[in-house]
Protein backbone atom coordinates (compact mmCIF):
# COMPACT_ATOMS: atom_id res chain seq x y z
CA UNK A 1 0.00 0.00 0.00
CA UNK A 2 1.55 3.26 -1.01
CA UNK A 3 0.40 4.77 2.46
CA UNK A 4 3.74 2.60 3.78
CA UNK A 5 5.87 4.59 1.21
CA UNK A 6 7.51 6.54 2.97
CA UNK A 7 8.56 4.10 6.30
CA UNK A 8 8.61 0.60 4.69
CA UNK A 9 9.22 -2.00 7.84
CA UNK A 10 12.20 -4.52 6.48
CA UNK A 11 10.55 -7.97 6.49
CA UNK A 12 12.43 -9.34 8.70
CA UNK A 13 10.42 -7.01 11.41
CA UNK A 14 7.07 -8.22 9.09
CA UNK A 15 8.25 -11.71 9.99
CA UNK A 16 8.61 -11.04 13.51
CA UNK A 17 5.50 -9.84 13.59
CA UNK A 18 3.64 -12.44 12.41
CA UNK A 19 5.32 -15.14 14.33
CA UNK A 20 5.41 -13.67 17.32
CA UNK A 21 1.98 -11.70 17.82
CA UNK A 22 -0.32 -13.52 15.05
CA UNK A 23 -3.45 -11.93 16.63
CA UNK A 24 -2.04 -8.66 16.38
CA UNK A 25 -0.93 -9.12 13.15
CA UNK A 26 -4.65 -10.17 11.75
CA UNK A 27 -5.95 -7.42 13.86
CA UNK A 28 -3.70 -5.17 11.73
CA UNK A 29 -4.73 -6.64 8.74
CA UNK A 30 -8.46 -6.10 9.26
CA UNK A 31 -7.54 -2.58 10.03
CA UNK A 32 -6.20 -2.26 6.82
CA UNK A 33 -9.39 -4.01 5.20
CA UNK A 34 -11.10 -1.23 7.11
CA UNK A 35 -9.11 1.47 5.67
CA UNK A 36 -9.35 0.34 2.43
CA UNK A 37 -12.79 0.08 2.57
CA UNK A 38 -13.03 3.82 3.59
CA UNK A 39 -11.18 5.00 1.26
CA UNK A 40 -12.94 3.50 -1.55
CA UNK A 41 -16.28 5.02 -0.22
CA UNK A 42 -14.79 8.45 0.49
CA UNK A 43 -14.06 8.32 -3.58
CA UNK A 44 -17.04 7.50 -4.44
CA UNK A 45 -18.23 10.25 -2.98
CA UNK A 46 -15.65 12.41 -4.26
CA UNK A 47 -17.07 11.51 -7.55
CA UNK A 48 -20.37 12.01 -6.68
CA UNK A 49 -19.83 15.48 -5.46
CA UNK A 50 -17.88 15.68 -8.89
CA UNK A 51 -20.92 15.37 -11.56
CA UNK A 52 -22.78 17.80 -12.82
CA UNK A 53 -25.90 16.91 -11.71
CA UNK A 54 -24.92 16.21 -7.91
CA UNK A 55 -26.64 18.95 -6.66
CA UNK A 56 -29.72 18.51 -8.15
CA UNK A 57 -30.06 14.62 -6.49
CA UNK A 58 -30.21 15.24 -3.03
CA UNK A 59 -29.58 11.85 -0.82
CA UNK A 60 -32.13 10.96 0.80
CA UNK A 61 -31.53 12.31 4.37
CA UNK A 62 -30.80 15.76 2.75
CA UNK A 63 -34.29 15.77 0.94
CA UNK A 64 -36.10 15.09 4.14
CA UNK A 65 -34.08 17.31 6.14
CA UNK A 66 -35.12 20.14 3.41
CA UNK A 67 -39.04 18.84 3.51
CA UNK A 68 -38.94 19.44 8.03
CA UNK A 69 -36.08 22.68 7.14
CA UNK A 70 -39.30 24.28 4.58
CA UNK A 71 -42.03 23.83 6.95
CA UNK A 72 -40.65 25.46 10.08
CA UNK A 73 -39.96 21.94 11.37
CA UNK A 74 -43.72 22.24 12.04
CA UNK A 75 -46.59 19.37 10.35
CA UNK A 76 -49.54 20.92 11.21
CA UNK A 77 -51.76 17.98 10.26
CA UNK A 78 -49.88 15.63 12.16
CA UNK A 79 -49.58 18.02 15.22
CA UNK A 80 -52.96 18.94 15.59
CA UNK A 81 -54.17 14.89 15.58
CA UNK A 82 -51.54 14.36 18.24
CA UNK A 83 -52.93 17.55 20.31
CA UNK A 84 -56.30 15.92 20.21
CA UNK A 85 -55.09 12.43 21.08
CA UNK A 86 -54.10 13.93 24.03
CA UNK A 87 -56.40 16.37 24.64
CA UNK A 88 -58.76 14.15 27.47
CA UNK A 89 -55.30 12.92 29.73
CA UNK A 90 -53.61 14.37 32.16
CA UNK A 91 -50.07 13.76 32.66
CA UNK A 92 -47.53 11.38 30.76
CA UNK A 93 -48.78 8.30 32.67
CA UNK A 94 -52.16 8.77 31.44
CA UNK A 95 -50.71 9.20 27.99
CA UNK A 96 -48.66 6.30 27.67
CA UNK A 97 -51.82 4.03 29.01
CA UNK A 98 -53.92 5.76 26.36
CA UNK A 99 -51.12 4.66 23.68
CA UNK A 100 -51.16 1.05 25.31
CA UNK A 101 -54.97 0.89 25.07
CA UNK A 102 -55.26 2.34 21.83
CA UNK A 103 -52.57 -0.90 20.28
CA UNK A 104 -54.64 -3.10 22.25
CA UNK A 105 -57.40 -1.86 20.65
CA UNK A 106 -56.40 -3.15 17.43
CA UNK A 107 -54.73 -6.26 18.17
CA UNK A 108 -51.21 -5.19 19.47
CA UNK A 109 -49.79 -6.82 22.45
CA UNK A 110 -47.03 -4.83 24.21
CA UNK A 111 -43.94 -6.41 26.08
CA UNK A 112 -41.55 -4.79 28.26
CA UNK A 113 -38.55 -7.23 27.82
CA UNK A 114 -34.46 -7.05 28.84
CA UNK A 115 -33.68 -7.05 24.94
CA UNK A 116 -30.95 -4.87 23.56
CA UNK A 117 -33.13 -2.88 21.28
CA UNK A 118 -34.81 0.13 22.37
CA UNK A 119 -37.66 -1.26 20.25
CA UNK A 120 -39.31 -3.63 18.01
CA UNK A 121 -42.45 -4.70 16.29
CA UNK A 122 -43.35 -8.31 14.56
CA UNK A 123 -46.22 -8.01 12.59
CA UNK A 124 -46.92 -11.33 11.86
CA UNK A 125 -47.50 -11.77 15.64
CA UNK A 126 -48.45 -8.05 16.21
CA UNK A 127 -46.46 -7.45 19.24
CA UNK A 128 -44.62 -4.23 20.25
CA UNK A 129 -41.29 -5.16 22.09
CA UNK A 130 -40.07 -2.29 24.13
CA UNK A 131 -36.96 -2.38 26.31
CA UNK A 132 -37.13 -2.47 30.12
CA UNK A 133 -33.49 -1.01 29.79
CA UNK A 134 -34.69 1.99 28.35
CA UNK A 135 -35.80 5.34 30.55
CA UNK A 136 -39.34 5.53 31.30
CA UNK A 137 -39.28 8.65 28.87
CA UNK A 138 -37.86 6.54 26.01
CA UNK A 139 -40.25 3.38 26.48
CA UNK A 140 -43.67 6.06 26.42
CA UNK A 141 -42.20 8.00 23.32
CA UNK A 142 -41.89 4.70 21.42
CA UNK A 143 -45.44 3.28 22.24
CA UNK A 144 -46.69 6.46 21.29
CA UNK A 145 -44.40 5.93 17.71
CA UNK A 146 -46.03 2.77 17.05
CA UNK A 147 -49.78 4.48 17.41
CA UNK A 148 -48.22 6.75 14.63
CA UNK A 149 -47.90 4.35 12.85
CA UNK A 150 -50.73 2.05 12.96
CA UNK A 151 -53.46 3.79 14.22
CA UNK A 152 -52.44 7.10 12.32
CA UNK A 153 -51.36 5.78 8.87
CA UNK A 154 -53.23 6.84 6.48
CA UNK A 155 -52.58 10.68 7.63
CA UNK A 156 -48.89 10.20 7.35
CA UNK A 157 -49.28 8.58 3.72
CA UNK A 158 -51.58 11.49 3.12
CA UNK A 159 -48.42 14.11 4.57
CA UNK A 160 -45.67 12.12 2.46
CA UNK A 161 -47.74 11.87 -0.95
CA UNK A 162 -48.07 15.86 -0.72
CA UNK A 163 -44.18 16.22 -0.08
CA UNK A 164 -43.52 14.17 -3.13
CA UNK A 165 -40.61 12.64 -2.06
CA UNK A 166 -38.26 11.63 -5.03
CA UNK A 167 -37.06 7.94 -4.12
CA UNK A 168 -38.92 5.63 -1.77
CA UNK A 169 -35.79 5.64 0.48
CA UNK A 170 -36.59 9.32 1.13
CA UNK A 171 -40.21 8.88 1.59
CA UNK A 172 -39.71 5.48 4.04
CA UNK A 173 -37.18 8.12 5.93
CA UNK A 174 -39.53 10.63 6.54
CA UNK A 175 -42.81 7.92 7.62
CA UNK A 176 -40.24 7.29 10.84
CA UNK A 177 -39.77 10.97 11.12
CA UNK A 178 -43.64 11.92 10.81
CA UNK A 179 -44.20 9.06 13.48
CA UNK A 180 -41.67 10.69 15.79
CA UNK A 181 -43.25 13.98 15.62
CA UNK A 182 -46.46 12.85 16.20
CA UNK A 183 -44.91 11.23 19.40
CA UNK A 184 -43.71 14.35 21.01
CA UNK A 185 -46.61 16.25 19.98
CA UNK A 186 -48.51 13.79 21.85
CA UNK A 187 -46.09 13.04 24.67
CA UNK A 188 -46.12 17.53 24.94
CA UNK A 189 -49.91 18.67 23.36
CA UNK A 190 -49.08 21.96 21.20
CA UNK A 191 -51.52 24.41 23.56
CA UNK A 192 -50.50 23.23 26.87
CA UNK A 193 -46.97 22.80 26.26
CA UNK A 194 -46.34 25.95 24.24
CA UNK A 195 -48.33 27.97 27.66
CA UNK A 196 -45.87 25.61 29.92
CA UNK A 197 -43.19 26.63 28.06
CA UNK A 198 -43.86 30.86 28.21
CA UNK A 199 -44.50 30.36 31.73
CA UNK A 200 -41.61 28.56 32.81
CA UNK A 201 -39.27 31.11 30.34
CA UNK A 202 -38.05 27.77 28.56
CA UNK A 203 -37.02 25.80 31.51
CA UNK A 204 -36.49 22.38 29.79
CA UNK A 205 -36.04 21.04 33.05
CA UNK A 206 -39.18 22.15 34.45
CA UNK A 207 -40.75 21.00 31.22
CA UNK A 208 -39.37 17.55 31.04
CA UNK A 209 -40.41 17.25 34.76
CA UNK A 210 -44.56 18.41 34.36
CA UNK A 211 -44.60 16.18 30.80
CA UNK A 212 -43.07 13.73 31.77
CA UNK A 213 -40.12 13.77 28.78
CA UNK A 214 -36.10 13.59 28.60
CA UNK A 215 -34.16 16.94 28.09
CA UNK A 216 -33.48 15.63 24.42
CA UNK A 217 -37.63 15.35 23.28
CA UNK A 218 -38.10 18.87 25.20
CA UNK A 219 -35.24 20.46 23.37
CA UNK A 220 -36.70 18.87 19.87
CA UNK A 221 -40.33 19.99 20.84
CA UNK A 222 -39.21 23.52 21.10
CA UNK A 223 -38.28 23.31 17.71
CA UNK A 224 -41.33 22.32 16.15
CA UNK A 225 -43.83 25.67 17.62
CA UNK A 226 -44.69 27.07 14.80
CA UNK A 227 -48.18 26.96 14.71
CA UNK A 228 -49.35 29.71 12.74
CA UNK A 229 -51.18 32.26 14.91
CA UNK A 230 -49.97 30.48 17.83
CA UNK A 231 -46.12 30.30 17.30
CA UNK A 232 -43.16 30.24 19.89
CA UNK A 233 -39.75 31.17 19.83
CA UNK A 234 -38.51 30.08 16.81
CA UNK A 235 -35.67 27.41 18.56
CA UNK A 236 -32.85 25.48 16.13
CA UNK A 237 -32.14 21.78 17.66
CA UNK A 238 -28.67 19.91 17.44
CA UNK A 239 -27.33 17.03 18.75
CA UNK A 240 -23.41 16.35 18.51
CA UNK A 241 -21.62 13.15 19.25
CA UNK A 242 -17.96 13.58 21.04
CA UNK A 243 -16.35 13.44 17.65
CA UNK A 244 -18.15 16.88 17.00
CA UNK A 245 -20.35 14.84 14.19
CA UNK A 246 -24.00 16.27 14.08
CA UNK A 247 -26.41 13.26 14.57
CA UNK A 248 -29.97 14.98 14.57
CA UNK A 249 -30.52 18.73 13.80
CA UNK A 250 -33.83 20.41 13.37
CA UNK A 251 -34.31 24.30 12.67
CA UNK A 252 -37.85 26.54 13.08
CA UNK A 253 -35.19 29.37 12.19
CA UNK A 254 -33.62 30.41 8.69
CA UNK A 255 -30.43 28.73 10.28
CA UNK A 256 -29.67 26.06 7.75
CA UNK A 257 -27.17 23.60 8.91
CA UNK A 258 -23.85 22.68 6.29
CA UNK A 259 -24.62 19.76 4.32
CA UNK A 260 -21.41 18.33 5.09
CA UNK A 261 -18.82 18.26 8.02
CA UNK A 262 -19.64 18.59 11.84
CA UNK A 263 -20.60 21.14 14.20
CA UNK A 264 -18.94 24.47 14.47
CA UNK A 265 -16.17 24.43 16.64
CA UNK A 266 -16.28 27.53 18.14
CA UNK A 267 -20.04 26.70 19.92
CA UNK A 268 -19.53 25.51 23.27
CA UNK A 269 -21.76 22.22 22.65
CA UNK A 270 -18.23 20.70 22.67
CA UNK A 271 -17.79 21.37 26.31
CA UNK A 272 -21.18 19.87 27.29
CA UNK A 273 -19.29 16.22 27.34
CA UNK A 274 -17.05 17.39 29.96
CA UNK A 275 -19.72 19.20 32.19
CA UNK A 276 -22.41 16.22 32.46
CA UNK A 277 -25.62 17.75 34.01
CA UNK A 278 -24.82 21.27 33.59
CA UNK A 279 -26.30 23.55 30.65
CA UNK A 280 -23.99 26.03 28.62
CA UNK A 281 -24.86 29.18 27.58
CA UNK A 282 -23.24 31.04 24.50
CA UNK A 283 -24.40 33.56 22.14
CA UNK A 284 -23.60 32.92 18.57
CA UNK A 285 -23.92 35.35 15.48
CA UNK A 286 -24.00 33.81 11.89
CA UNK A 287 -22.38 35.47 8.55
CA UNK A 288 -25.88 36.79 8.00
CA UNK A 289 -25.68 38.72 10.94
CA UNK A 290 -28.52 36.61 12.43
CA UNK A 291 -27.86 36.42 16.40
CA UNK A 292 -28.79 33.03 18.62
Amino acid sequence: DPVFTADMPPIADLRLAASNAPTFARAFIQLHQSYRQTHERLASLDEALGREDARTRPSPWEEVRDFFHYCDNYIDSVDRVAEHFSSSLEGAGDVRAAAVATLQKVGVKVEFTNDDRVRSYDPSTKVLRISNRSVTETQTFQILLQVALIRQNALLEATLDLARFQTSEARGIAKIGLANYFAGAALMPYTQFLTAANECRHDVELLAGQFGASIEQVAHRLSTLQRPGSKGIPFFFVRVDQAGTITKRHSATRLQFARFGGACPLWNVHRAFELPAQFLRQLAETPDGARY
